[in-house]
């Protein structure tokens, strides 16, 4: 080869070999390259040798011939195998003396600060890029660390194609420095780490303002294969919709291209807004194959957004779940409904996850047009392990086959939209025709017209006109008639159903009543109150010293008083405290049941410490008929230190008398809101039941309707003269038999069965021993975390009015009805799991704890639904005696404590359903606003009663919050034994309402 080149050298006529050549590629020895070199040539391609024995000096006097023998080069690409440091200087002198470069070239890695400054002085400089082809080599990515070029206002004046291998913090800088390049349209950018969304979210801020021009954008963060990930990652660490966002602003860029370590975590929503928002686009492949290959959030339904609304997109690249093909519900009739792509070329699906190949194929063969290619596999650089290339190639082989059996069906799919839409022109034809004979008839008509009126009118107008209207109006008659029994129908199975929730409703509170009396024991902390003060008085008596003069006599006789008022006091506790009286007459008559004597409230205020205990609620002496009011008067510091010391000392470690009556006042306050949630909750809950059972039954009534209709119209038609003669009386015989399925054979399933057994109703409304039993616990213990927050700084002595309290309840309803989420918000809580068992085993838990009770006391749950009698069912209590006892069956079924049942689980499905909607909480929030407005209606009325005549007018009513206890608790046990119930009442209202 030497020998050749000689040869040429010494035989050639003219200096310049080759003189028109324009365009130099060289990949042999430099030396040799140099006789082919002259100044007509434009581009020049150079490969340097690896061989470590050449010396920088040996690049330098070759670069020095190409600066002097091709001094118009416009074109450089530089392609070696080491680190850029070691020609650095070689580099930037050879750049710097070719000033008619508009392109450069360059390895991976080997953009470093000094040949960017330098390319940055090339005025005609246009394009600044470097490759991935293995001939191009690479450098050392260390070279391109801290990437801090030095811009002047003159730098890179006509650079429009930026491409390079930097981090993306450092792109950051390099965008936002002064005199960076504004006139980019296309960059890539190669990032040598695995970028955080954070920095990337940076990058695609700076970039719509320091590119307003930009038309393409690549981002390649390093994808690490051999870091194969065996769990989802966190969702911090994956781009979502907010780190993309700001691309949308970029109002030319129409190409977008980003690889990433990690799946991106978009939603169908997500899709949806990039679609919407970037109806231009061209090309978009976001990260098509990720380290993580178990998982996907987005489904093939991810494609149809850009087929509807990007009609220029040549190139889509999603990771995407190809297991299951999710039609819209509203698409899946009909494939001619489904967008389709326009211009889409290739679909990049990566490493998408997929498992049949053939109904992957028939989904896209609706939306993709016929030439589209399926681009897949990976471009990772580093090897894979055996088992994730395993993997990959049987994951890439069903894609194979989609891509083989797609042209195929696109070709068909285009077929048979043709043939529709001849068939269209077909009726759009016929519809023409038509139109023109019925013209054509119109006109033979109307020329003949007095003597076809004259012969229709005579022979068979009256006979028409007769005919028709009789006909009409007995069409009419029937469907008003029809229309009318339905009505009275659905009015009479909706007031029966209401009837069997109220009762229900009513059973369920009797048992739900004793176990909230029993565990939330407001009069067992009452009569421990009442214990300690007679032990105090007690134990005051016996330390009190013999009056010894006059003063001490009078004093003597004034404790004496005293303490006769407040035994009064604690006997009225005894007496009243604990009766119910009527709904409609809550009166105040008890309140001094409630309080004892000045000494027996301490009351601990902030700040204070025990021993200043003395501080006491005052007597409160209420009455209906005499119209008093509550009167305080305060006791004797000694007194009450006298009292807390026998106290402690006769009781050791128990609660002191403040922390009783703190919890008195807690406990009331968690009864009276625990009982008003549970009423409301169950009440709502019983029904959903029953209304689902309800309906199940019309279904069920109108079903067995229509069967006995059309059973009567084939019987009518079998038994027809000619059905008979040609079949030779086989329908009659068949009647005879009493086979009368045989008539309906045509009917195929519509008659199924479709009515829901007893036994499923009987394990569906024994569901409401979940809240009955262990449900209103759960909202117990959350009401009295929200008392406890909301009541901590209200004290005893507090005296609050009608509007203080009902902001204090309104606070705790927040507290209870609403959770701090992680990000820091406030989302409403809908209680599903205090309404029904949560899972499996507590599913069979409830069925095996409130099934067996069927068989005694309760009636059948089908019985319940037979509109012509008032029943109610509960499958775990018994009937009320304040309500009339419907008729009971004389056997029952027993209810199996097996879950497993198809029509159980979706009655319970369907209820889980109702409770998450928005239209349950909805309804919910309006029956707690109710409840709320009946337990403040009932205060106002009996306990915010002013018993001071000279109260200025429009000044509210303040009662001490110790006043306020008994009126509390009383109502408690009115709400939870009164018959009618009138909470019940109000949220059996919002449901009906809610239901119409």
């Amino acid at each position: 080869m030497t020998t050749v080149f000689d040869d040429v050298a010494r035989s050639r006529t003219s200096l310049d070999i080759l003189p028109n050549m324009h365009t130099f590629h060289w990949d042999d020895s430099l030396a040799h390259s140099v006789i082919f070199m002259h100044k007509n040539v434009k581009s020049f391609a150079l490969s340097l040798p690896k061989d470590n024995s050449i010396r920088s000096s040996i690049f330098t006097r070759f670069f020095e011939d190409i600066v002097t023998r091709m001094p118009k080069i416009s074109s450089i690409d530089l392609r070696f195998e080491f680190p850029v440091k070691l020609i650095e200087g070689d580099v930037i002198r050879l750049l710097s003396n070719l000033p008619n470069l508009d392109r450069i070239t360059l390895p991976r890695f080997c953009l470093t600060t000094k040949i960017a400054e330098t390319a940055s002085r090339l005025g005609k400089l246009q394009t600044l890029e470097y490759q991935y082809h293995r001939y191009q080599g690479r450098g050392d990515p260390a070279d391109i660390v801290d990437f801090r070029p030095k811009l002047t206002e003159v730098s890179f004046p006509s650079l429009f194609d930026f491409s390079t291998t930097i981090a993306f913090e450092d792109a950051i800088k390099f965008l936002t420095i002064p005199f960076s390049p504004s006139n980019l349209t296309i960059i890539y950018l190669d990032s040598p780490t695995t970028e955080t969304p954070t920095t990337l979210s940076a990058l695609l801020n700076a970039i719509p303002e320091a590119c307003p021009l930009l038309k393409s954008l690549t981002l390649t963060s390093a994808l690490f294969n051999d870091m194969e990930l065996t769990s989802a990652p966190e969702k911090e660490d994956c781009v979502n919709i907010d780190t993309l966002r700001p691309l949308l602003k970029c109002p030319k860029l129409t190409s977008f291209e980003i690889e990433h370590h990690y799946p991106l975590h978009l939603e169908l929503s997500d899709i949806e807004e990039i679609a919407t928002s970037w109806p231009g686009v061209e090309t978009l492949v976001l990260n098509p194959q990720p380290t993580y290959l178990e998982d996907s959030n987005l489904t093939l339904r991810a494609l149809l957004p850009f087929a509807r609304h990007c009609s220029k997109l040549q190139r889509l690249g999603l990771f995407m779940d190809a297991t299951t093909i999710d039609f819209p519900a509203a698409e899946s009739t009909s494939v001619y409904q489904l967008p389709t792509f326009r211009s889409l070329h290739c679909l990049t699906v990566g490493v998408s996850l997929i498992q049949e190949d053939g109904a992957v194929a028939l989904f896209l063969s609706q939306i993709c047009p016929l030439h589209c290619e399926i681009e897949k596999g990976v471009t990772w650089e580093n090897p894979v392990s055996q088992e994730l290339a395993d993997k990959l190639e049987l994951r890439l082989k069903k894609w194979e086959k989609v891509e083989e059996l797609l042209p195929l069906l696109t070709k068909l799919r285009i077929e048979e939209r043709e043939r529709a839409h001849l068939l269209k022109q077909e009726v759009q034809d016929l519809r023409i025709r038509t139109e023109v004979l019925m013209d054509n008839t119109k006109d033979f008509f109307y020329k003949r017209r007095r003597g076809l009126t004259r012969a229709a009118t005579i022979i068979g107008g009256a006979y028409i006109v007769r005919r028709y209207f009789r006909d009409r109006l007995d069409e009419v008659k029937d469907r008003l008639e029809q229309e009318r029994a339905a009505r009275d129908n659905l009015k009479r199975r909706f007031k029966q159903t209401q009837e069997n929730v109220s009762f229900t409703a009513h059973t369920l509170i009797e048992t739900l009543s004793k176990q909230v009396f029993h565990d939330m024991d407001v009069e067992g902390l009452t009569s421990e109150l009442q214990n300690r003060s007679k032990a105090r008085q007690a134990s005051k008596q016996r330390l009190e010293r013999p009056p010894s003069s006059l003063a001490s006599s009078i004093d003597m006789m004034q404790d004496s008083d005293t303490r006769s008022e407040a035994e009064s006091a604690v006997a009225s506790v005894t007496s009243t405290s604990y009766g119910v009286a009527s709904m409609s007459n809550i009166s105040t008559s008890g309140l001094q049941n409630w309080v004892e004597s000045s000494s027996d409230v301490p009351v601990l205020q902030e700040g204070e410490a025990p021993a200043r205990m003395s501080e006491s609620i005052m007597t409160v002496d209420s009455s209906a008929h005499n119209g008093e009011s509550s009167s305080v008067a305060e006791s004797d510091p000694s007194d009450s230190v006298m009292s807390l010391s026998v106290v402690s000392s006769d009781a050791g470690n128990f609660r002191t008398t403040a922390e009783i009556w703190n919890e008195v006042k807690i406990l009331t306050l968690t009864r009276m809101l625990t009982t008003l949630y549970s009423i409301t909750l169950l009440s709502l809950l019983t029904s959903i039941q029953f209304t689902l059972l309800a309906r199940s039954k019309y279904v069920q009534s109108v079903l067995q309707l229509e069967k006995d209709e059309r059973m009567q119209d084939h019987i009518a038609t079998e038994l027809t003269l000619t059905n008979m003669l040609l079949k030779s009386g086989r329908g009659l015989e068949e009647l005879m038999a009493g086979d009368m399925s045989a008539l309906l054979d045509e009917e195929g399933g519509l008659f199924d069965d479709v009515s829901i057994s007893e036994d499923v109703a009987a394990k569906f409304l024994t569901m409401s021993w979940w809240m009955v039993h262990v449900g209103w616990k759960d909202i117990g213990e959350r009401v009295r975390r929200g008392v406890e927050e909301a009541f901590e700084g209200v004290s005893l002595k507090s005296k609050l009015s009608t509007n203080d309290l009902h902001r204090l309840v309104s606070d705790v309803r927040r507290r209870v009805e609403y959770e701090i989420t992680f990000e820091g918000q406030e989302r409403r809580i809908n209680f599903l799991s205090s309404l029904l068992p949560p899972t499996p085993e507590t599913v069979h838990h409830v069925l095996t704890q409130g099934g067996p009770p069927l068989q005694s006391s309760i009636p059948a749950p089908c019985d319940l639904l037979v509109f012509d009698d008032i029943s109610a069912a509960s499958s775990q209590l018994s009937h009320s005696q304040h309500l009339p006892h419907p008729h009971l069956p004389s056997t029952l079924p027993l209810i199996h404590p097996h879950p497993q049942d198809p029509a159980f689980l979706s009655l319970l499905d369907e209820t889980r359903t109702i409770i998450n909607s928005s239209d349950f909480a909805c309804v919910l929030e309006s029956c707690l606003d109710r409840a709320t407005e009946v337990l403040f209606s009932g205060l106002e009325k009996s306990v915010f009663v002013s018993s001071e005549p000279n109260l200025p007018p429009g000044e509210p009513i303040r009662i001490r919050l110790v006043g306020l206890l008994p009126g509390l608790s009383r109502w408690t046990h009115l709400a939870l034994n009164a018959v009618p119930n009138e909470l019940v009442d109000v949220s059996l209202l919002f449901w009906r309402f809610s239901s119409r």
